[in-house]
């Protein structure tokens, strides 16, 4: 996730994801089954956030760390309000992410849709 966008042709793969999402629940024989299952795409956002701390004398200091988020690719494209960090740039790397992702995914497809795999934009359950 630390690589940058630009680290391989193609751009953007080593920020894009897939998150498998699976609902299991536990019927009233007592067994387990598979309820739901789908994926989500993600992408690895990464932007600076400063963090107070108290130095050795207990005085407030700051200092910039790299922070990361992993955002449901498709729901930051629909909502980028709703995250933050997202920039113009951060929009283009997203919409890359989604279409890599499905480019991944579609290798797959065929034997993805014998298990009824649904791609969700956000996390679906409560």
């Amino acid at each position: 996730s630390n690589m940058g966008y630009g680290y391989r042709i193609g751009h953007g793969y080593t920020e894009t994801g897939i998150l498998a999402l699976v609902k299991i629940k536990r019927g009233e024989d007592g067994k387990v089954g598979i309820v739901d299952a789908g994926y989500m795409t993600t992408y690895c956002s990464k932007y600076k956030n400063k963090v107070g701390y108290l130095d050795s004398r207990g005085k407030t200091r700051y200092r910039t760390i790299k922070a990361y988020d992993i955002l449901p690719a498709q729901d930051a494209l629909s909502h980028p309000e709703n995250y933050r960090g997202i920039s113009k740039t951060t929009l283009r790397h997203l919409t890359v992410a989604a279409a890599n992702s499905r480019k991944v995914v579609g290798k797959s497809a065929a034997k993805l849709m014998l298990f009824k795999l649904n791609e969700y934009q956000s996390y679906p359950w409560q």
